[in-house]
Parts: C-alpha cells; structure tokens; sequence
C-alpha cells in the first residue's frame, strides 16, 4: 500500500490504480497510470510529427516516407474525427482542421529546436564538431589554413568543410557557420561582413594571343564562361550580360574554381575573383570593359550558436583570415 498526503499526485495514482479493474502487474499498473495522466483529447506527438511531413499525394509515395500514410491514418483513428488527413481514393488530403493542426505542429516543432539549440549553448562544450558552409573558392583559397591552425591549437576542435553553392540554413541546423556572398534573410541568424570581394576578367595565354587583351565594348566575337545564377541575381553577371552582351555563352558553371579550369584550358572568359585570379599566372586579366561590381562576403551564425565556445573559437578565425585576405576598405 502506498502511503502518499491527501490531494497528491501519487496518492489519485495509487488510488486509480487499485480501481482498476484488471491490473495485475507492475506493466500493466504503469501503463494504466499514463493512460490516467493524459488530459482529454490528448494527441500523440509522434503521429503528429510524422504526419506533418505527408503532403497531399497517393499512400504508395508517403509510405515511402517514413510510412507517414500510415502515422496520418492512425492519427485520424485516434482522434475519432479525421482531423489530420482523410483518405480520398487512394489519396491523404489534409482536412481544415488538420491544417489548422499542422500549422500549430511546426511552431512546436521550432520551438523544440530553439530549446535544444539554447541547451547546447550552455554546456561547457570547448570541443566538438563545427560543421561550416561556404562556397567552394572560399574553401580552397581561404579556409584551409584556417581550418590546419585551428587543428593545432585545438585539437578538441573537429571542422568540417562543406564547399556548396546552395545556401545553408542555420536555424534548420544544416550548419554551425555560414559564408555567403549576400545577407542573410532567415530571422535568428546574427551576422557580419568579413571581406570585400574584388572581381576581374580573365583568361589563358593562348587566349589573348588568338583573340586580343583589350576588349572592345559589347565583346562581339569573344566567348564567355559565365556564374550559374540559378539562386539568384548576381551582381557581376548582371555587369557582364551589359558590358559583355555581343559575346557568346560557351560555359556556365556554378562554381568560380570550376570557371578559372575552364577559363585555363582557353575555353574563354570568366569573371572572377582576384584572389583566384591574381594568384595564377596562367591567366591574363583583360582590360576595356572597366571594373567589375565587388561583393561583401558575409559570415553568419544561429543566435543561440553563438555563444558556443567552439563556434565562436573557429567563426573568430575564420573572420579574421577573411578580413586579412579580403580587406574591408571602401565597403559602402
């Protein structure tokens, strides 16, 4: 017998459990005891979680994922009214109040990660991983050396490098630290400028000697490699499709590492960085069309990462290896 004070928890537990009916052992006590603590029309938030994720579509493609079909239907089941999803000739489509429900879910869902992210950020944790994203000519040229000092000081510190083209996103956890070439535009991301990206046209030797040095407004008769803009405008292809319009497209690529291979096996010209450029002497940089638009690079963090000592030991590095490289003067 359970000796518990008037009005407790345990004692409406205790008392409960010897009015059940057909409870004979300690699993069957404890499950009944849950089954009492949920409050009416308590909702199971792993079926929610994983209903979430099932997007109207045919049950064979959400069983595919992480058999959300089945979490939708076993969620409307429990809740006697199809609340999540309802089944319509082979297909789950979410009900009004299940949208209702979804949206409240992914507020959930955020806050959860907020709370996680902000327990991270009070442990004393001076070692760990840091996962850092950054396009892949700032990688190569710029990171390295940061990523071998930073080994050596402290080894507790594993970095990864990710060279991407897409952008990472920091609240979702896709990375600790982020370098782009524009703002951030996600809410809870902190951020500054690290650099200030100067860019020139280049090409081989061969080249030049085939087709000239000094380009003549319009580049009529030249052939460009030109930045994949698929993620967004960029400013100095936006210059180079005006001072460049008469020249042909032969190349694109989505990466200024990839441009210069092209631009060094004479394929034609390319617009990129001086840092890649300037520091290859196989490549000319050609004159006539004026400057290039320079770029701010930018350096961004999760809010409630920031504080964390080993994201904050490597972002520190790393800006002022950026800064050092890339100086900030003349940034407006």
């Amino acid at each position: 017998m359970l000796s518990c004070a008037r009005g407790s928890p345990e004692r409406e537990i205790a008392r409960c459990s010897e009015e059940a009916p057909g409870v004979e052992d300690d699993e069957g006590v404890q499950g009944q005891r849950a089954q009492l603590r949920r409050p009416r029309g308590w909702l199971p938030w792993g079926d929610v979680r994983r209903a979430r994720g099932a997007p109207e579509g045919r049950c064979c493609d959400q069983a595919k994922k992480l058999t959300t079909g089945r979490h939708a239907e076993a969620l409307a089941i429990k809740r006697r009214d199809r609340i999540k999803h309802e089944r319509r000739a082979e297909r789950y489509v979410p009900t009004v109040a299940g949208q209702a429900l979804l949206e409240r879910a992914l507020g959930m869902q955020a806050e959860v990660a907020a709370a996680q992210r902000a327990l991270r950020a009070f442990q004393d944790q001076a070692a760990g991983v840091v996962r850092v994203s950054a396009p892949e000519w700032v990688v190569a040229r710029a990171l390295v050396p940061v990523v071998a000092a930073l080994a050596q000081r402290h080894p507790g510190v594993r970095t990864e490098l990710v060279s991407e083209a897409a952008r990472a996103n920091l609240p979702a956890g896709e990375a600790d630290i982020a370098i782009r070439a524009r703002r951030f535009e996600l809410p809870g991301t902190w951020q500054r400028v690290v650099g200030r990206v100067e860019f020139a046209l280049y090409a081989s030797r061969n080249y030049v000697r085939r087709y000239g040095r000094c380009l003549q407004p319009g580049a009529a008769g030249h052939r460009l490699i030109c930045m994949d803009d698929g993620d967004g405008p960029i400013a100095d292809v936006e210059w180079l499709n005006k001072v460049a319009g008469e020249a042909s497209v032969v190349a694109k690529a989505n990466g200024r590492e990839v441009m210069s291979q092209l631009a060094l096996e004479g394929c034609g010209i390319a617009c990129l960085p001086r840092l890649i450029g300037d520091g290859q002497p196989r490549l000319v940089c050609l004159e006539g069309l004026g400057e290039a638009p320079p770029r701010r690079l930018w350096l961004g963090v999760h809010r409630d990462q920031r504080a964390v000592p080993r994201i904050r030991r490597v972002s520190t590095a790393i800006a002022e290896r950026l800064v050092e490289l890339l100086p900030l003067k003349r940034v407006t």
